[in-house]
């Protein structure tokens, strides 16, 4: 039986060598020179995210809104009987 690392790189070398007989290099070059717009609206995702968290810490009703469902939970209280 062969050890984890020993099969992994046998598994590795595997799809390694699947991927040089099926990528074919005009196709690789095509998505890399297309790859720009996914990139950009990835960035733009980020850059909106993070100004939106900058606005909502600046808002008063979401600023002290409960973070979690566990702070709007009431404990019971005891009973003395």
């Amino acid at each position: 039986m062969t050890s984890p690392p020993n099969l992994f790189n046998e598994v590795l070398g595997v799809v390694a060598q699947q991927v040089r007989t099926t990528v074919q290099p005009e196709a690789a070059a095509v998505v890399a020179t297309t790859f720009s717009f996914p990139l950009a609206l990835a960035i733009l995702v980020v850059i909106f995210l993070l100004v939106q968290a900058r606005l909502d810490s600046r808002d008063p009703k979401l600023r002290f809104a409960p973070r979690s469902a566990g702070d709007i939970y009431i404990p019971f209280q005891e009973d003395n009987r």
